[in-house]
């Protein structure tokens, strides 16, 4: 709410560009009574929080800070390698899922922070408004989504492909579904059946990974070795992608009527997204354990060790 040196005030909503006259009042203490009638768990005394463009000025007029040493990017990749081969970081916490979206936001300057009326999701717009990102702030437990992707084949044509994530996947596998929406072939490919007809070509780096594959009458799946974690195809949903259900769909867990985590992808889905999750998966593959038995002579006296490499990171 805000008040003119008229003496008029006025309800905004949005922000910056976006922001637009919700209710125009010509007694402040009425427009004060009625903002806390219609927010009144969201009123806070105060000013209002800065928009961007007011902190964007805030910063422009602020000295610059004294110098730093430079960054070591290598220290700083080899923390990050370690911190991958340790193990999955899971976004079940928010605020892990909120840093990934503004990292997004800053390297890619091409996709737009849209105000929505609702304060629990944040949605990221490509400048081609053909690609959209939710992420919704309020998702904690496993069945919940927090992640959402379309894409369509204009600002207001229809809809090639999506996906969702949930709130407790790993952060690696979000940060790379985030990633191959910046790469120029994998952004507007025509709706291609083509992904779900020839599984081979996007399961290929799994087989080759030791994942084993099974099928049954409508599934087909692939599980790596360990059986952390495995992927679905749902051949129904393939061949039907008007049904709307998932024809890809990657989980985390034994079960796969309870998992853990769950990426799910359409039918339409532009083969080269899911062809960078299976070579990520593929890449991240835990060896697989010891036969039992008599182990094989060495070929010479000396111990051999063997390093596992770390999950690498796209950028």
């Amino acid at each position: 709410m805000g008040t003119y040196t008229d003496g008029h005030s006025v309800h905004l909503h949005g922000e910056d560009h976006l922001r637009q006259f919700a209710l125009v009042y010509d007694d402040e203490a009425e427009a004060v009574a009625e903002f806390h009638r219609l927010h009144s768990v969201a009123v806070r005394p105060g000013p209002a929080p800065a928009t961007d463009t007011e902190r964007a000025a805030t910063e422009a007029r602020t000295p610059p800070a004294p110098h730093r040493a430079p960054v070591d990017h290598d220290s700083r990749a080899s923390v990050q390698e370690g911190a991958s081969a340790a193990g999955p970081v899971h976004t079940a916490d928010p605020r892990v899922g909120e840093a990934l979206l503004e990292s997004f936001f800053e390297n890619n300057p091409d996709w737009w922070k849209v105000r929505t009326w609702s304060d629990e999701t944040t949605v990221a717009c490509h400048e081609a408004l053909a690609m959209r990102i939710e992420f919704d702030h309020e998702a904690r437990n496993r069945r919940d989504v927090a992640w959402t992707v379309a894409v369509y084949d204009s600002p207001v044509g229809e809809r090639l492909w999506h996906a969702t994530a949930t709130a407790t996947t790993p952060t690696d596998l979000v940060q790379t579904l985030l990633d191959s929406l910046t790469s120029n072939e994998s952004r507007w490919g025509q709706p291609s059946t083509g992904a779900a007809l020839r599984p081979a070509d996007a399961t290929r780096t799994l087989l080759e990974a030791r994942w084993t594959q099974t099928s049954s009458a409508r599934y087909v799946a692939w599980q790596a070795p360990d059986g952390s974690s495995s992927l679905h195809l749902n051949t129904y949903a393939a061949d039907n992608p008007a049904s709307q259900l998932p024809a890809w769909s990657i989980i985390g867990g034994t079960d796969p009527n309870r998992p853990d985590w769950a990426i799910d992808l359409s039918a339409t889905v532009t083969p080269d997204i899911l062809a960078h999750l299976t070579d990520h998966l593929a890449a991240c593959t835990p060896p697989a354990p010891r036969r039992t038995g008599t182990p094989p002579l060495p070929a010479t006296p000396a111990a051999t060790t063997t390093t596992t490499p770390a999950c690498p990171r796209r950028h």
